[in-house]
């Protein structure tokens, strides 16, 4: 009788705690927004379901006979979305993850000499159990809960998954020759072995550079453009947030594509920022001044920005469009320069 009650009472909680975990999961998930690498969404989330399940076999395996309520719900969910969160963000969020659960570890370690202690002489194992079981989930619980803190939080207030390093190595008071004859030695990490090298934040640090140049050579200097890695559909290499400022690559352009395709996208968005600068000046210049052969370019970008085809429904249409063919053109053009510099270790003589 005892154990049809406590099977009863198991798959009962087993049931529950999914249902529950799978809420709060995917409200933290609607944050993260983040795929597992190399998968869809649909093969992510059916990952992201095993580990819940999984989880929740083994919560309910190792505490059969105890008790449990909505506070052991929700560390399920904290500890099944804290997993998937380690398994995505590793590769970006790498040192950070380690180093929180090298505490986490030292202090569950900690934690367990303690009881053992305190009450191997009493030999109430079944208390020290309990106790070691419950520490063990709060402390890992806890360090999983600010790692998806730390992982989700740029999600929350930007649309990428993590930025360039804060400094950056061009000078705001330097000319844009200057600026590039100064970090010569930092284009050349675009050469493919160096790049194969590089981590993600010294990939990203790199492309900060570039765009960093490319918006001092086109003038844009009223205000920065940060560069991001997020995630993207599988036939897009990155784009350009207008609103926040933001070039943001692909995570898997980032990791996987040639140095030199990556760059091509930066300088390509950052192109798009100085077109509709171009547009902005176009429209609040009088009407008797629009006509001038300078604007011929840009009164269509103009038209285009209000009128984008962003090609999901129409491709030719986007492709063919100005605004889209000008900034091919210019990325083209100086994924050839920066891949030259990267390679000779010198400024073309054409652009010296």
């Amino acid at each position: 009788m005892k154990i049809k009650e406590s099977v009863k009472r198991n798959l009962k909680y087993f049931f529950l705690t999914n249902t529950w975990s799978f809420v709060i999961g995917y409200a933290c998930y609607s944050i993260i927004r983040r795929n597992l690498p190399g998968l869809n969404l649909i093969w992510s989330t059916v990952v992201m379901i095993m580990i819940h399940l999984i989880v929740s076999v083994i919560l309910t395996a190792v505490e059969w006979n105890r008790n449990k309520d909505s506070y052991d719900s929700t560390i399920n969910a904290i500890l099944a979305l804290g997993i998937y969160c380690v398994i995505t963000f590793f590769e970006y969020k790498g040192r950070l993850i380690i180093i929180l659960l090298c505490i986490a570890t030292a202090v569950i370690a900690a934690r367990i000499a303690y009881l053992i202690l305190r009450y191997g002489k009493d030999q109430d194992k079944k208390l020290m159990k309990h106790k070691a079981i419950t520490d063990i989930k709060v402390v890992l619980s806890a360090a999983l809960a600010v790692i998806m803190l730390f992982c989700g939080y740029t999600r929350l207030f930007g649309p990428a998954l993590m930025y360039s390093s804060p400094a950056s190595t061009v000078d705001s008071d330097q000319s844009y020759k200057e600026a590039l004859y100064s970090n010569i030695h930092n284009i050349r990490k675009l050469q493919k072995d160096k790049w194969e090298t590089l981590n993600a934040n010294e990939r990203l640090d790199v492309l900060q550079l570039i765009c960093d140049l490319e918006r001092k050579k086109l003038g844009i200097t009223n205000f920065s453009i940060k560069v991001g890695v997020g995630d993207t559909t599988p036939d897009m290499s990155g784009y350009y947030v207008h609103e926040q400022n933001t070039i943001v690559i692909s995570s898997n352009s980032l990791m996987n594509d040639e140095p030199s395709d990556v760059c091509n996208t930066v300088c390509h968005e950052t192109y798009h920022c100085y077109q509709r600068q171009l547009a902005e000046l176009y429209t609040k210049t009088e009407s008797k001044y629009q006509s001038l052969m300078i604007f011929n370019h840009v009164s269509q970008y103009a038209y285009e920005i209000n009128n984008y085809n962003d090609g999901k429904k129409d491709f030719m249409g986007y492709y063919l469009q100005e605004f889209e063919s000008d900034a091919r053109d210019f990325g083209r053009q100086e994924e050839y320069f920066y891949k030259w510099i990267a390679e000779k270790g010198i400024v073309p003589r054409s652009s010296a």
